[in-house]
């Protein structure tokens, strides 16, 4: 190999290097966040989620340290949803949620139809036990919750066949309400 045919092939390696790292990483042109799947209650992948921006992963001890000035605002859709929209808006470091597990949370609840949060766990300063699968909880729950890690933090956007449906849950959600939950998972077991 000459002198002048080496200067040539090292851009080219060093483009061919690049390229095969992207596409290691799921890279996707043109697109800012990839799409992964939760698994639901029977085992099957069916809830699309947005991965959190922010590099990095917090802590199951962090996350179980904030108070209530700590607490997510979360900004009720323009549309109202007819499907489950997941997304991590924190990546946690912790142990995985399963369609089984157990989790301590923190979360906030609030009706689209309102604007208003109708419940909180954080107010209250006491997280919540769930255990999955059972249907203990809402299917919103049973479906949105598996797939986050302890310490992390994920926004539930659900249509009234996750949540409370046709009846409501009165005073507080209407009748085919559109329901935003932010769920912060403390531990799993």
């Amino acid at each position: 190999m000459t002198p002048t045919s080496r200067r040539f092939m090292a851009p080219a390696l060093t483009a061919l290097l690049a390229a095969a790292l992207l596409a290691g990483c799921g890279s996707e042109s043109g697109s800012d966040a990839q799409t992964t799947t939760t698994e639901a209650a029977s085992g099957e992948a069916s809830i699309p989620v947005t991965p959190a921006n922010a590099k990095g992963c917090r802590t199951a001890k962090v996350a179980t340290a904030q108070t209530i000035s700590d607490a997510p605002d979360p900004t009720p859709p323009k549309k109202a949803e007819t499907s489950i929209r997941a997304t991590d808006d924190i990546a946690g470091c912790g142990d995985l949620v399963k369609a089984t597990s157990t989790v301590k949370v923190h979360y906030i609840l609030k009706a689209k139809s309102t604007g208003q949060v109708v419940d909180s766990s954080w107010q209250r300063a006491e997280p919540y036990d769930v255990t999955l699968g059972q249907g203990a909880v809402i299917s919103g729950w049973d479906k949105g919750i598996p797939g986050m890690r302890a310490g992390g933090r994920r926004t539930l956007i659900l249509g009234p066949d996750y949540g409370y449906g046709a009846t409501g849950s009165a005073p507080s959600i209407a009748a085919n309400d559109t329901l935003i939950f932010v769920i912060d998972a403390l531990a799993v077991s």
